[in-house]
């Protein structure tokens, strides 16, 4: 699931949809531990 994540946010920042810094608040949201 995570794995699909990244590919999907990936394919946004190639396509100019998505800026970098913006993929890293979202990988931030995505990865912490939640126990």
């Amino acid at each position: 699931f995570n794995g699909a994540l990244r590919r999907r946010q990936l394919r946004l920042i190639l396509a100019g949809k998505m800026e970098p810094h913006d993929a890293n608040e979202l990988k931030a949201l995505f990865f912490t531990p939640e126990g």
